[in-house]
Formats: structure tokens, sequence, C-alpha cells
């Protein structure tokens, strides 16, 4: 499944929205799309990962292209993540490579292949930059999950779940914390340094594809196949509440920085590859303030940034879109 995530991210109607305003267009080079987004939540960079197996990144303002386009030596890439602060950008690799750049000068920060082995490499399907960009989490395919500190240059933690590897991943906003989606449906919660095992939820009847912590750390939000969105106490593992049960399978989920309100995207159950709705929430009062009904063409990306604006992206052949809802 977590092959999926990245396509499948904020599956969602566009075109057909009302509610959603097309913001620019970018243009993409003749017979290209962008397979995934990554938006830096500052509001100054978006990068996507292309079927031409390049990285492009513009700045949100202008909607210049960065100097240089990011690749990893034609390695087919699986997964990209873009800081908080647009300075950063990281990439998976199906080899289990992971790259992260300097996106202001393309300086090459790290270069590891994580979960290496003699016999067998596996995919880096989940990556994560923590806040203060000083820790990179790799999540490669069925394999413990990496941590690796960017000033020292080396592997610090890994995060061994029980089986299943995970879905995804987040730092909390105090670096302190990684929650980890396992494919054991368990939600787990560990030191990110030194990989304690602070908080385990065994509660999910199914298996989880996301996870968040709310801007003040207090609680982590997760879903998935159960089709709920669960909030939960990170230092005890405990489900408080859980949102109103959806139709279809929860696929990622964004909170915004005042965390009242979250958007949850859902992947449709009778096929990953037909669009499903998204909501946004108000998590004060557990209810949706608004459904985007299918697509015209299916998003590939989305990130509320620190103004209160959420940017939601989607790819046609030659062109990415982006649109904003505010």
């Amino acid at each position: 499944m977590n092959r999926l995530l990245a396509f499948l991210l904020l599956t969602a109607s566009l075109a057909a929205a009302q509610s959603l305003n097309r913001e620019r267009t970018l243009t993409l080079p003749p017979n290209v799309t962008a397979a995934s987004t990554a938006i830096a939540r500052a509001g100054n960079y978006l990068a996507a990962r292309c079927s031409d197996q390049q990285i492009r990144v513009w700045k949100l303002g202008s909607g210049d292209a960065a100097p240089q386009a990011f690749t990893l030596d034609n390695d087919p890439i699986a997964q990209i993540a873009i800081s908080s602060d647009g300075t950063l950008l990281a990439a998976g690799a199906r080899s289990g490579a992971v790259r992260v750049w300097e996106v202001a000068s393309g300086k090459v920060r790290l270069n590891v292949v994580a979960a290496n082995s003699p016999t067998r490499r596996r995919s880096a399907e989940v990556v994560a930059i923590s806040p203060d960009n000083r820790l990179v989490a790799i999540g490669p395919i069925d394999s413990p999950v990496e941590v690796w500190d960017l000033a020292e240059q080396k592997k610090i933690a890994t995060l061994r779940p029980q089986f299943g590897g995970v879905n995804a991943l987040a730092f909390s906003p105090d670096n302190r914390w990684i929650a980890t989606a396992d494919g054991s449906t368990e939600v787990r919660v560990y030191d990110a340094r030194t990989a304690g095992l602070r908080s385990t939820t065994a509660d999910l009847l199914l298996e989880p594809f996301a996870v968040q912590f709310t801007p003040d750390g207090k609680w982590l939000l997760a879903g998935g196949a159960d089709k709920e969105v669960s909030l939960i106490d990170p230092a005890t593992g405990k489900i408080a509440r859980k949102l109103e049960k959806a139709a279809d399978p929860v696929i990622a989920l964004v909170i915004a920085p005042d965390g009242n309100r979250a958007v949850v995207a859902y992947v449709n159950e009778k096929s990953f590859a037909l669009p499903a709705p998204f909501a946004v929430w108000d998590l004060s009062k557990s209810s949706v303030i608004t459904k985007l009904p299918q697509p015209d063409d299916v998003a590939n990306g989305g990130e509320f940034l620190a103004d209160g604006r959420l940017l939601m992206t989607s790819s046609v052949k030659n062109e990415l879109r982006v649109w904003s809802l505010r």
C-alpha cells in the first residue's frame, strides 16, 4: 500500500470544485506529468516528482523554476519530501538510495542507501524531514525505519516494528518524537534520537496509512483502512476520540498551522486508481467544514501554508496546476 501513498495523496476534485481556485499553471516538458508534489509550509517552494525521473522545483511567489532539476542518477524515484521552511529537499529511490539537497544551492547534504543488504535493496517509500532540519527519517519497504543525522552524516536510530514496515512517518513539532503508521495495524511513537518506544496504539482495527501531529504536539492523528481518523494521546497511545467514519479508507492527513482544521484525503475503496473525495474537518467540533467531490483531474499533493491557505496540486501532460482553498 505504501507505494501508492505519494500518487494518491489528497485524491480530490480540483477543476470541478467551485471552492478551489486555480492560482497558476506551471509548465512541464512535452509528455511529462508530475506523479506527486511536496510543498513547503513556508510557502516559498514547490517540488514535483516527475515522470521523467527528475524532481523540478519552483518558487511559489514568482512561479519561476529553480536553476537546476534534481535527480537520483536515473534511479526511479519513490518519494519526495521538502522541509517546512523550504531549504531542504529529500528523495527516496526504488533502489533504497536516499539523497538530501539544499534547495537554493543544489548542495548534497546526505547520500545514503537505506536498508542496504548484499542480497536485496529495499525501496525507500517513505521519507520525512524533522522541523528543525537536523534529522531525516527513511522508511524502506518492509524494513525498520532509519533516522539519520544530517550534520553528523550518520544513522543514529533504527525503529523496529514487529513486522510489515511503515506506511507513513511524522515528526513531532518539537523534533523529539517520531510517529509511525505500521503495517502491523499499530501506531507507534519513538524518541527520534534514541529509538526508545514512548507509546503504542494497538486499538486500530485495520492498517493505518497516515499519521500527523497537531502543531502543539498534544495529539497525534491517524487514519487508514478502517475509514476513520483517530485522535491519539502520543504519550500513552490511547485513542481519545474519533472523527465520523467515512465511506472510503483514509490515505493522507494535513493539519492547519492553527491546529483547528485538518484535510482528510480518502482513497476509493473499489479501486485505488479511481478518485475519491476529500474533507476539511473542524477538529475542535469533530465536524466537516466542507467536502469536495470527485475530480476532473486528480490531486497529487497538498499542504497548509503558514498563512492558513491550503494549496493543492494536480497534473496533466505538460503542466502542473496549483490550486488554493482558504
